[in-house]
């Protein structure tokens, strides 16, 4: 956090673009500066109403963060995402035929001196202190974490989403906030066609007002072959001091 006698301020930009190839928009996302809420939802293509399944979710997280903050935002959220995979759940099967309506979750939380991730499925979040970009979340696929989908054909099978199975678990990670930190949450429609050392240099090389915008156009630059979400979060010394 900033030292004594400073103030910082954040820097967030959020963006969702339907990319190049595919018709309509699966993915959603949050941006609840306020209560120090940030989310993104992919709704998990090839099933049932994905984009119904991450609207649902990403609602869901907008009421909890209009009604609360800090530790109980932080003690509600697993239970209000539980909740929705129940819903999800009951969703898919009053279809039937196997159907299955989900999504993928990246939810940070920024809480007094720290930050807290949650996830379930493939969207990611990423922390660029002193200049090194670090993975806070591992992806619940089939492949290797280090696979980018343009290298292989299709999408990975997920092992974990929202509304994908009964008992769902949210991984999560935390650790102390530092002046200068930025966050970045993506879908795979980002990290699965830029890598992690472009992305890292396009963090480093734009300003925190316009990173989310350049990092939106290297995916369609690289095709865009799939949904492309992403959210930028800097914690920033307030220059007016």
């Amino acid at each position: 956090m900033p030292e004594p006698g400073r103030e910082a301020v954040l820097i967030t930009r959020g963006s969702t673009h339907p990319g190049l190839v595919r018709q309509r928009n699966e993915d959603a996302f949050l941006e609840l500066p306020e209560s120090g809420l940030w989310a993104i939802a992919d709704g998990m293509g090839g099933h049932l109403c994905g984009d119904h399944a991450s609207s649902t979710l990403i609602q869901a997280l907008h009421e909890l963060g209009l009604r609360c903050a800090g530790e109980p935002l932080l003690d509600q959220l697993p239970a209000v995402v539980s909740r929705v995979n129940d819903r999800l759940l009951a969703e898919g099967a009053a279809w039937g035929h196997g159907q299955v309506v989900g999504s993928t979750l990246a939810a940070l939380v920024l809480e007094a001196d720290n930050y807290h991730c949650y996830w379930a499925g493939d969207s990611r979040i990423y922390l660029m202190r002193n200049r090194q970009l670090t993975r806070l979340t591992r992806d619940h696929t089939a492949w290797p974490n280090d696979v980018r989908t343009c290298e292989l054909a299709g999408n990975p099978p997920l092992t974990r989403a929202v509304g994908a199975g009964p008992a769902l678990e949210l991984d999560s990670t935390h650790g102390h906030l530092y002046e200068g930190d930025a966050f970045l949450l993506c879908s795979d429609g980002l990290c699965g066609v830029v890598d992690d050392d472009s992305l890292a240099r396009l963090l480093r090389g734009h300003s925190p007002y316009t990173v989310c915008q350049a990092l939106m156009d290297a995916a369609l630059a690289e095709g865009g072959p799939d949904n492309i979400s992403c959210i930028t979060v800097a914690l920033c010394e307030d220059a007016s001091n």
